[in-house]
């Protein structure tokens, strides 16, 4: 209402994080893609870095996968210039799942490798679990062993973290990758100590 767009750009980034993360992409969408034009405009560069990230994940989620890898490629282009490793490695992690989408299924899993360890060089350990997360979805389809493995490394890094949310997910992902190899007695035992925890409706759900 003060006509402070770069302000409203930024809350919108923050909301749009929010939705994401709880796999509300429609309403992601609705929030950003008002703003979208905003990126040709002169605003703040790191902040439509951001924009583009956030965009391209709501895409994701949203399962328009090429509208994801189209503005993930545009976002990793600015944030290289800018030297925005956060936003560079998640915008990798946005861009392999986009691939895994359109069955592109061994660059998706290099894209999500290379998120990871970006992230692990910086320090950005949140960064690192949802690539982790992502992998666990992405390597059964390769190497269900592969996917366990992952999985025991993110659903560690995520109780230490205190994610509930992120191990739910590490957690059921890799449970389920466990089936094939024969990871039982991890499988259930991090599900039984999953359930311990005060988790909210969804997370239990799962």
């Amino acid at each position: 209402s003060r006509g402070d767009r770069a302000a409203e750009v930024r809350a919108s980034v923050g909301l749009a994080d929010a939705l994401n993360t709880q796999f509300k992409s429609g309403e992601a969408l609705a929030v950003l893609e008002p703003l979208a034009d905003a990126a040709a405009g002169p605003a703040d560069d790191v902040l439509m870095v951001q924009l583009g990230g956030q965009l391209s994940r709501a895409y994701m989620f949203g399962e328009r996968f090429p509208d994801a890898i189209e503005w993930a490629d545009r976002t990793l282009v600015a944030a290289e210039r800018l030297g925005l490793v956060r936003e560079i490695a998640d915008t990798l992690i946005t861009k392999g799942v986009g691939y895994g989408g359109v069955g592109r299924l061994r660059e998706s899993i290099g894209l999500l490798e290379a998120g990871e360890r970006l992230a692990a060089s910086a320090g950005l350990t949140t960064t690192v679990l949802r690539a982790q997360i992502n992998l666990t979805s992405a390597l059964p389809m390769i190497s269900p062993s592969a996917a366990v493995h992952v999985a025991k490394q993110g659903a560690e890094l995520a109780r230490r973290l205190g994610l509930g949310h992120g191990l739910t997910i590490v957690v059921a992902n890799g449970a389920e990758a466990a089936l094939p190899t024969g990871d039982l007695d991890w499988a259930t035992g991090a599900v039984d100590s999953l359930l311990t925890l005060d988790l909210d409706d969804t997370d239990r759900a799962a």
